[in-house]
């Protein structure tokens, strides 16, 4: 895997959380997550929680839009407008892996 941080992702590409230097909590219903820097970190919603626990095993971004829509009942379009936010958002601050999908 390679570290994309300022590149688009493709919502076939297979994305993964950098465990190697991510700092990471629950505190009640939020997830609070040091940034590699050290020097800021992000507070996570609850409807993020199992979009992150996904990512510590790796998905793309089309497997995590059904994962919301099936989880919090949303159209699929909007589904995946908010799974491919929160992957940018995670991989603009170099907390992501992409394996790039290969098309011949």
């Amino acid at each position: 895997m390679t570290r994309y941080e300022n590149e688009p992702i493709a919502p076939g590409d297979r994305v993964r959380l950098r465990d190697d230097s991510i700092l990471w909590c629950e505190v009640g219903d939020q997830l609070l997550v040091l940034l590699p820097s050290g020097e800021d970190y992000l507070s996570l919603n609850r409807s993020a929680v199992p979009l992150w626990d996904r990512l510590r095993r790796g998905a793309t971004t089309f497997e995590l839009a059904k994962l919301l829509a099936s989880r919090y009942h949303l159209p699929s379009d909007r589904a995946q407008h908010d799974a491919a936010r929160f992957v940018t958002l995670l991989a603009t601050r170099g907390l992501l892996d992409v394996s790039r999908l290969e098309i011949d």
